[in-house]
């Protein structure tokens, strides 16, 4: 009897731990003959078809926001093209206009990208409903964090739109700016790893409502080990 609890609990264990995996996302390789979109915030152009899109959740508990948010990605041998589809019936809390203000206090989307698989130091990028942009490259120790905010990535191109239903950010990110690509064009083993997040303060600035596409488990988006499988398809 004594062995089959035991059995039982490493049972309920694998289940756990298969349950908390992080996530994967194969990004398609935009076509040959689709033309790049043009970068204005509005995520009209035929190459978001393309995309591969996600939903983001709850960052510590996975369910569903309030207030939706979309994220899609898709790649050319040259960039990382990126698109923030946000939900808000009300206007965003966002005021600030500096690059690499602390945008996190107000409302903001954010990507953590993590190329090489060294979960010590990754990019930190983020833009605020004003197309305001933070990039920075992060050194995590596990138990200290350095923020460096000196990194610029001059190729960077970022645009939001309004709508009546929220709001929309895109973004071009030029492969060359990401020191950190080992391999690039893509292999079939190429794997980043890396997380997309959302902080809302709409309804209430103290207690913002917090998502990210891989699921957390408490909110601290720094969180290395739940940064979530970025696989790249090599054929359009």
């Amino acid at each position: 009897m004594q062995r089959r609890w035991v059995w039982l609990v490493v049972i309920a264990w694998a289940f756990v731990a298969k349950a908390q995996e992080p996530p994967e996302l194969v990004v398609p390789r935009l076509a040959e003959g689709t033309a790049a979109p043009t970068i204005d915030g509005e995520l009209n152009d035929p190459a978001w078809a393309s995309a591969a899109w996600v939903s983001l959740r709850d960052a510590k508990t996975g369910a569903v926001p309030r207030r939706p948010t979309e994220v899609g990605i898709f790649y050319t041998l040259d960039a990382l093209y990126l698109a923030y589809r946000c939900t808000d019936e009300v206007k965003p809390n966002a005021r600030l206009t500096v690059r690499d203000a602390n945008l996190w206090e107000e409302e903001v989307v954010e990507l953590f990208l993590d190329p090489d698989g060294n979960p010590r130091t990754y990019y930190e990028l983020e833009w605020n409903p004003l197309n305001t942009l933070f990039d920075a490259y992060l050194i995590n120790s596990g138990k200290r964090r350095w923020l460096l905010r000196d990194l610029s990535l001059e190729g960077l191109e970022h645009q939001v739109a309004w709508n009546d239903s929220g709001w929309t950010v895109e973004v071009r990110l030029p492969i060359e700016d990401l020191g950190e690509a080992p391999v690039w064009p893509p292999t079939p083993e190429t794997v980043w790893r890396g997380n997309f997040y959302r902080i809302e303060r709409s309804d209430d600035p103290i207690q913002p409502e917090m998502t990210s596409w891989s699921v957390i488990g408490r909110y601290d988006f720094h969180e290395t080990q739940a940064f979530g499988r970025i696989r790249f398809a090599t054929t359009p």
